[in-house]
């Protein structure tokens, strides 16, 4: 070749963007509704500098713009000056490497060394349902999920069945047929019936739901007995308390509701409008079986009878990174009298639930539950809170304080052993504990109260025992049954 030609070649090179010699990358199938529609934008954007083959940048190279590794090995030396997409690829910064900008993995890893410089949010989907195939000509990115026409709840339709004092055993079953399935969204008709065996009535529900890259609507009614203390304990676990130890954690009400949604998905926040109709009766309280009988059934409370109008907005958002875990939820609901409501309110509630790493691999943990009225004297009894009793103040009796008024805050210090294994039990974390909130109304103080404690906490039970600094309250000491939950630096890496 002349001399010249070299030359020209060259130059060609240079001035030519690097996504001008990439391989073509393709798309085909179904995985997650956002994630598909953002690998489309991400190809179809011809300033998107695309790695298809295994690829080392040298410590004196530089990559800028937008960089997409595709279905390869990315050891980087060098700098990475801009915005990162991993997908079904490996990517690892070596020592003194830099990445600016955001990564973005999608069924990949992202692994950096301890000595590299990591100037850049990680938004991390290493679970998402992709694969890549490297074909003539190019890759093609697969989505794994295939079309669903039918599903049934929980074990073959069985749904979790659930144990309380109000309604007893509630056994049920449901189905979700999704008559149409589009590219990037699909319709959901869902349906479950069940009978609740102390309340002697049928339960059940029915929806219809269309999901979409960014938006959803639901619309439904149902028939449930409903409680305001999910948030205390879920229903695996209150039922296996009820029926072994007789401790209830909830209170109910009847329930006949009807409800229209619209949710808004950006990302990791999702903002939410309802618009619902609840007709609301009181329960009363049943000297259900337990393995250990306690000393009496605890009352439960009325609630308002009658029917509750309303609309709600909330926001719900998440933010996490290899050291930080941040939840935040914030809803407000205004009651009117149409639509034959009976009570006119307007009420607010907020969560924020915020894990960080500490000290080596020790853990702190902040949760904050914080509700009450905006601009009127109360709220209707069914969306009162309590404390009281384990997971919101120890040193308090079960469900000793209740309004519509609530203020909570926990902080938890876990250092986990991890030289110890105990049989069966498995290894543990000892947990600093300290409480303080109060539950009240309108026409009552807000009595704050205290609970300083440790636990030791095992995978699915722990040992506990706590005071009141104060004093106004006796200490408590026992077992507990409690799933610890994994943050997301605990999990095993790549």
């Amino acid at each position: 070749m002349m001399p010249g030609r070299v030359v020209l070649l060259a130059l060609l090179f240079l001035v030519t963007p690097a996504s001008a010699f990439a391989q073509t990358a393709r798309f085909q199938g179904r995985g997650d509704p956002i994630l598909d529609d953002r690998i489309r934008r991400l190809l179809a954007d011809t300033s998107v500098t695309l790695l298809t083959s295994d690829t080392l940048l040298g410590r004196a190279d530089t990559l800028t713009g937008r960089i997409a590794a595709i279905g390869i090995s990315l050891r980087i030396e060098g700098t990475v000056d801009g915005d990162l997409y991993i997908i079904d690829s490996n990517v690892f910064v070596r020592p003194f490497g830099t990445v600016r900008g955001t990564v973005t993995n999608i069924a990949g890893a992202f692994v950096p060394s301890d000595f590299a410089r990591i100037e850049a949010e990680v938004i991390d989907h290493a679970d998402a349902p992709y694969d890549v195939e490297h074909v003539s000509g190019g890759v093609r990115i697969v989505g794994l999920v295939r079309r669903r026409i039918f599903a049934t709840d929980g074990l073959r339709g069985l749904r979790f069945p659930t144990y309380d004092r109000a309604a007893g055993l509630t056994l049920g079953l449901g189905a979700a047929w999704y008559p149409v399935t589009l590219t990037a969204a699909e319709t959901r008709l869902h349906g479950w019936g069940g009978y609740a065996f102390e309340r002697e009535t049928w339960v059940g529900g029915a929806s219809l739901g269309f999901t979409g890259r960014r938006f959803g609507l639901e619309a439904g009614a149902e028939r449930v007995t409903a409680t305001p203390h999910s948030w205390i304990r879920g229903d695996a676990l209150n039922t296996l308390g009820v029926l072994v130890l007789g401790s209830d954690y909830r209170d109910y009400y009847g329930a006949e509701r009807a409800w229209a949604s619209l949710s808004h998905f950006a990302g990791d926040v999702t903002i939410g409008v309802e618009a619902a109709i609840e007709d609301a009766k009181s329960l009363e309280a049943h000297d259900v079986w337990t393995m250990v009988e306690p000393d009496s059934v605890r009352p439960n409370p009325t609630v308002n009878d009658g029917r509750i109008a309303s609309a709600v907005l909330s926001g719900d958002a998440s933010i996490g990174s290899d050291w930080i875990a941040i939840r935040l939820f914030l809803s407000g609901e205004a009651g009117f009298e149409v639509a034959g409501g009976d009570y006119e309110f307007q009420g607010y509630l907020a969560e924020a639930r915020i894990a960080a790493n500490a000290f080596r691999n020790h853990t702190v943990e902040l949760r904050g539950r914080f509700q009450g009225p905006l601009g009127s004297d109360s709220l209707p009894r069914q969306r009162w809170g309590m404390l009281g009793g384990h997971g919101t103040l120890e040193t308090l009796p079960l469900g000793a304080l209740r309004g519509d008024r609530l203020a909570l805050l926990r902080t938890t210090y876990g250092i986990p052993l991890d030289a110890v294994r105990v049989p069966f039990l498995g290894t543990p974390v000892v947990e600093a504990i300290h409480a303080i909130g109060s539950a009240w109304s309108v026409n009552s103080a807000a009595d704050f109260s205290q609970a300083l404690g440790v636990r030791l906490h095992f995978p699915f039970v722990y040992f506990f025992a706590f005071v009141d600094p104060e004093g106004d309250h006796d200490g408590t000491f026992g077992v507990g049954i409690r799933f610890r939950r994994r943050l997301p630096w605990e999990e095993e890496r790549f």
